[in-house]
């Protein structure tokens, strides 16, 4: 139950911090150039609905029993490896 807890108390930490880095990241759809500024509300847009699909994903993972924690678990670690990509994405845009 221990390992349950940090891993839950860890992936929350996780999203706190992944949520700051978008809004960080949306703060500077200015400095992007009229040309890719469509690109990158596409991939500010894409980051926000992986964000809150990770969101949901830990919430049924924290709501879910025994039988049901390795399954989700899964799943929620494949949601957050997207989450990552398309932050890694919408950085991409600055560079």
């Amino acid at each position: 139950m221990a390992d349950r807890q940090t891993f839950i108390e860890s992936a929350q930490a996780d999203l706190r911090e992944t949520q700051a880095r978008i809004d960080k990241l949306g703060e500077r759809a200015d400095d992007v150039s009229k040309d890719a500024r469509v690109s990158f509300q596409n991939c500010l847009q894409e980051a926000r609905a992986h964000q809150d699909e990770a969101q949901r994903n830990l919430d049924k993972l924290k709501a879910s029993g025994d039988e049901a924690w390795d399954e989700l678990k899964s799943d929620f670690q494949s949601v957050r490896a997207d989450l990552r990509e398309s932050v890694e994405q919408l950085a991409g845009q600055f560079e």
